[in-house]
């Protein structure tokens, strides 16, 4: 499986609890999470935005070094955004990403 190393910089807001400044977020894509994004059209932004700011973490059913962050995109109908993080690897994978239709955030 291949992976592509992405470090982008992470804007903090009023959300984010450390004060607003500018930080790196390192991870990793799989090409499995990479194609899922083009084919899902799902912008980097928003995976961004659940993976450091989920409303929701869930832990994996069946595989404990997995992570589920889900956070709800506003600019694509308020619907949820599952990303799926290998947090056992340094730095976190990124397994997946997909809009979660069964999954609602009060």
């Amino acid at each position: 499986m291949g992976v592509s190393p992405i470090m982008r910089p992470v804007v903090c807001d009023q959300s984010c609890s450390a004060p607003r400044q500018e930080r790196k977020m390192d991870y990793v894509l799989t090409e499995h999470a990479r194609d899922a994004l083009k084919k899902r059209h799902i912008q980097i932004a928003w995976m961004e935005r659940a993976l450091t700011r989920p409303e929701v973490t869930e832990t994996d059913p069946v595989d404990a070094d997995l992570e589920h962050r889900l956070a709800r995109i506003p600019e694509f109908g308020h619907r949820v955004l599952r990303v799926i993080v290998n947090t056992r690897r340094t730095p976190p994978h990124i397994v997946t990403v997909f809009f979660d239709r069964r999954r609602t955030i009060p």
